[in-house]
């Protein structure tokens, strides 16, 4: 406080107050306007890099998010898929029935026969062409990379959910099936393909619950860093708009006191004890 010296010092700290009291109050105007308690690390520099690494894990977040996406686009495509070649192979078996039932004739034999061998051209086109996004769908892949293989975790690059398949998921020696073979054989072998395409359409299953159960942990950790970021920079607006009030209450009072250059010391000194 102030209680002598030349009018020319106190006017001068009144100038210094006034200049303080403006970088306050431009930096509540900030806060104000971007509702973040900081802008800069030297506003808070603990909480303005927590806010940051949150920020950037939501962002890791939603890029998982986007590539778990991809794969249940991916499984859209193989259920369609496994579907038709289930359905394709059932018919095929119940065909070989028909085939070798003793009461078809050899016209009819002829057009069993005509389907089963447009159904195994079928299901193989079915199967070399399913494809997403360049990809194969349907392949073995226990020799090779998986068909997809997704980071469920920015932090841990080791964290994923691979999508893949072996052979005994695999329908892979259709066109090798043959009806005229004597009817145990043919039931078989179309058993064979068949329980292999029951079991990629299983695993497609299973892959679609797990894609989708990681989709939700990946939009509860975004929702979860955006409330961590919002704890840690979001400003109490009625405090700091209570705050610019009285800041700038302050700012036109000193503006009024230093444009009034024949004012009496007394009232000077009455402002700067007030502050």
């Amino acid at each position: 406080m102030v209680t002598s010296g030349p009018l020319n010092i106190t006017i001068g700290r009144i100038a210094n107050f006034y200049r303080s009291n403006e970088n306050e109050l431009t930096d509540t105007y900030i806060r104000v306007a971007s509702q973040s308690k900081f802008s800069r690390p030297s506003d808070n520099i603990a909480d303005y890099f927590r806010s940051e690494q949150s920020m950037s894990d939501k962002n890791g977040y939603k890029t998982v998010h986007q590539e778990l996406s991809k794969g249940l686009a991916m499984i859209t495509v193989a259920e369609e898929a496994g579907t038709h070649i289930f359905d394709d192979l059932t018919r095929m078996k119940d065909l070989v029935e028909l085939y070798h039932d003793s009461a078809t004739t050899d016209d009819e034999k002829a057009w069993i026969k005509g389907e089963f061998d447009a159904l195994k051209s079928l299901v193989n086109n079915t199967i070399t062409n399913t494809t997403y996004d360049g990809e194969n769908v349907i392949q073995d892949t226990s020799s090779s990379s998986p068909i997809l293989s997704i980071n469920l975790d920015p932090n841990d690059i080791n964290s994923t959910f691979n999508i893949d398949f072996n052979s005994s998921h695999i329908v892979n020696n259709v066109l090798n099936l043959d009806i005229t073979a004597d009817q145990a054989t043919a039931l078989s072998e179309v058993q064979n393909e068949l329980d292999k395409a029951g079991a990629y359409n299983a695993m497609v299953s299973g892959y679609r619950y797990g894609l989708n159960s990681q989709m939700n942990l990946a939009e509860q950790k975004i929702t979860s860093h955006d409330e961590v970021k919002a704890n840690l920079s979001n400003i109490d607006s009625g405090k700091e708009i209570a705050e610019m009030v009285e800041l700038s209450i302050s700012q036109k009072s000193s503006i009024a006191m230093l444009s009034q250059a024949n004012m009496e010391k007394k009232n000077i000194l009455l402002l700067l004890i007030k502050q």
